[in-house]
């Protein structure tokens, strides 16, 4: 662990975070920002409203077709000559969404859709220009997907 924590990858990872930061800073997640053709592309349906004392268990239902469609969702938007990719997209976007069986959610998951994300940057379908967007559109509706859908939450 302690020569991967320094190789390039980690060190252009945290820069992308980073950078995804710099992006928002001083603006609203409401604000107008440029939002890319694969971006829009990206879109997330929440599970069935269920009450429960401790989590959704609809979200299962919902998590197992995430994991069937997961493939499909990644050719939606790829170009022909990356469609490849899946087989490293996939597992880094159905790891982003909680685990089913525990019905939990947490930074784990969120480092995993941060890592899709990086994945998407570096194979060059996610621009700089678009890191606005990827904060306050995509990265938002991921959290509270996960958030209210994985748990109840009591006022």
């Amino acid at each position: 662990m302690t020569h991967f924590l320094k190789t390039d990858t980690v060190n252009n990872f945290i820069g992308f975070i980073v950078s995804l930061s710099e992006s928002i800073r001083k603006k609203k997640l409401s604000d107008p920002c440029h939002e890319s053709e694969t971006l829009t592309s990206i879109c997330f349906i929440p599970p069935i409203q269920q009450a429960g004392r401790f989590g959704n268990y609809a979200y299962r239902d919902w998590y197992d077709r995430l994991l069937a469609q997961s493939e499909a969702l990644m050719l939606n938007f790829l170009p022909e000559d990356l469609k490849c990719s899946t087989v490293e997209l996939v597992p880094y976007f159905t790891d982003s969404f909680g685990n089913s069986i525990r019905l939990d959610y947490g930074t784990g998951h969120e480092v995993n859709f941060t890592a899709w994300l990086y994945c998407l940057a570096k194979i060059g379908l996610l621009k700089e220009e678009d890191y606005q967007a990827v904060v306050s559109r995509v990265f938002i509706n991921q959290f509270l997907l996960c958030d209210f859908s994985i748990f109840v939450v009591f006022f």
